[in-house]
């Protein structure tokens, strides 16, 4: 039985729907929530994403250590929520990450909200996202129907999605197709930093991971793939010029269009029989 989801994240609306005869029909649709969570390091705010409710822990950390702040979960003190949520359950919109040492990167801090379509704002340059990635080297091999099947149990998984038609999601598995994790959010870089958040909070490594995409492969998207080492990104969408660009540099196998029995590998398909 699949667990219910939470009225704070999922809500029905009233609404007056034209229909293809010109009649009108009054009906009701279910609204995904859209919050800001704000991120604190030692107590300061650094910066405010709007994101859909949920897994906040591993979207700040997952957050925070692809865009350079924390070296992993041993950089972390403590992480807690401020405030509280419906029915008094840890679920405000400010989280904490108490560092047991300082931030490793000397990047400026945001200067923007991190608004949800968005995964780079107030970032002034690309050498500046990309100065702390690694390459990625290793030479794993997975079979093109193994990628369907990803793409297969990622849809099971979409449970916001279903309901209301408007959630991107990443889902991570290892290299012979275990289902490691997913997460859902309004925005596809929230869904990424949350699946990435949840691997450091659970110590598994992601050196010989696959992600999926229900969203473009966009560049933000490469730029936290790659800081996670993650081997293969493949989106049911498109991707970029840039994006191919940085995946071949440094080593990342790209796939696009990953439905209905189709795949296109942009960058290292090597990796891909």
């Amino acid at each position: 039985m699949k667990q219910q989801i939470p009225p704070h994240i999922v809500a029905a609306h009233q609404i007056k729907s034209l229909k293809p005869d010109g009649s009108w029909l009054r009906r009701e649709q279910n609204l995904i929530a859209e919050e800001p969570l704000q991120i604190c390091l030692n107590g300061e705010p650094h910066v405010t994403i709007m994101r859909t409710p949920g897994q906040d822990k591993e979207l700040a950390l997952g957050f925070c250590f692809t865009e350079g702040i924390i070296a992993g979960l041993s950089h972390i003190k403590l992480i807690r929520h401020c405030g509280s949520g419906a029915e008094g359950e840890a679920k405000g919109n400010e989280i904490d990450l108490i560092l047991n040492e300082p931030p490793i990167t000397t990047l400026p801090k945001r200067n923007l909200e991190v608004r949800s379509g968005c995964g780079i704002c107030g970032r002034a340059t690309i050498d500046e996202l990309t100065r702390l990635l690694s390459p990625i080297n290793n030479s794993i091999h997975i079979s093109a129907g193994l990628l369907q099947q990803m793409v297969a149990r990622m849809e099971q998984e979409q449970r916001l999605y279903t309901a209301t038609g408007t959630t991107h999601a990443v889902a991570l598995f290892d290299k012979d197709g275990r289902f490691i994790t997913c997460a859902e959010d309004i925005g596809r870089h929230n869904a990424l930093d949350k699946t990435i958040g949840y691997t450091l909070l659970h110590d598994i490594p992601r050196h010989n991971m696959v992600a999926i995409l229900s969203g473009r492969a966009s560049f933000e998207m490469l730029v936290k793939s790659i800081r996670a080492q993650i081997s293969v990104v493949a989106s049911v969408s498109g991707t970029t010029k840039l994006s191919v660009e940085l995946a071949q540099r440094l080593g990342c196998t790209l796939i696009g269009y990953l439905r209905d029995g189709r795949l296109e590998v942009y960058t290292h398909p090597e990796r891909i029989g």
